[in-house]
């Protein structure tokens, strides 16, 4: 079974609303070939966080989400899948 986003296309758009909404709070971005560390800022919205980290997680389950103290890791055996979150964040 092929890996995919389930998100709706209305979905889709307001995730990459709410990425767009926290790129400004982001002190650092680190990528590896099968992660992606995201640090954000002491005054990033936590609740808007919550939102993104869930929806990540409920529409894209073969990914590894992990966030704690403003850092966001999101990992992939394969690479590919974390394109889409390196250009929406840069």
């Amino acid at each position: 079974m092929a890996k995919a986003c389930t998100l709706s296309p209305e979905g889709r758009l307001r995730q990459r609303g709410r990425f767009e909404e926290v790129r400004g709070d982001i002190l650092d971005i680190d990528r590896t070939p099968t992660a992606l560390t995201i640090r954000f800022a002491p005054g990033a919205d936590e609740r808007l966080l919550g939102e993104l980290i869930a929806a990540e997680r409920e529409c894209c389950s073969f990914l590894e989400i992990e966030y704690s103290e403003r850092v966001l890791r999101i990992a992939s055996d394969e690479p590919h899948d974390l394109d889409p979150f390196t250009e929406l964040l840069r």
